[in-house]
């Protein structure tokens, strides 16, 4: 292989790890010499995997999901799945990947086709594992359900503060507005103390006349 082909070949491999740090580095509001130093490089080294001279290495990748908080999907920087956010990854896919990363076989036993049942005599090794890897499997699931619920039950909790809050401050407001008014009529009754005399005393002067 050319060094070209070598070349084309980096800048192939590394593609979703730098669309993946494009896309943070926007929702961050972060250029590239800012993202570099969460990654723990510099900037050169980002260049260096724009022009396919570097690899990206697995550490970077490990780097970049601890920067992403979750958001990014492992898969994706492999080049395995098309989808770069976890949360758009639909749960079979998931599953699917997952199960591959544990049985080297899972894409035979998947196509392996319905009427041909195995074996009397498969090992009980075989049996055991494939027992092993839906029980993993079953986990997974889940596991993602529960992980769903709290992500909605931690939304609608944050739904409720945010109204809390907004009438906590609607009442702040109004008690201003009402502390305000309190020291206005407070200042003007502090005016009229100091008039030299009563009130309607002028009135009363006019009648007489």
């Amino acid at each position: 292989m050319g060094e070209d082909s070598k070349i084309e070949e980096r800048k192939r491999y590394n593609a979703p790890f730098l669309a993946a740090c494009k896309y943070l580095m926007k929702l961050e509001g972060k250029n590239q010499g800012q993202f570099a130093k969460l990654l723990g490089t510099n900037s050169s080294h980002i260049s260096d995997w724009k022009n396919g001279r570097k690899r990206v290495s697995p550490e970077m990748m490990q780097s970049l999901l601890r920067i992403s908080g979750g958001k990014i999907n492992r898969f994706y920087l492999t080049g395995q799945s098309p989808y770069m956010l976890l949360e758009n990854l639909p749960d079979e896919d998931l599953l699917a990947l997952q199960g591959k990363e544990i049985d080297p076989d899972y894409d035979l036993l998947e196509n392996k086709p319905a009427d041909n049942p195995t074996p009397n005599h498969a090992p009980a090794s075989t049996i055991d594992q494939s027992s092993a890897i839906n029980a993993a499997l079953s986990a997974q699931i889940e596991l993602i359900a529960n992980l769903k619920q709290t992500i909605a039950d931690m939304k609608e909790q944050h739904l409720r503060e945010l109204s809390t809050k907004d009438d906590l401050i609607l009442s702040l407001r109004q008690q201003l507005t009402d502390l305000r008014a309190r020291i206005s009529l407070s200042q003007h009754r502090d005016l009229l103390a100091d008039y030299p005399f009563e009130i309607g005393v002028a009135e009363t002067i006019i009648k007489k006349v």
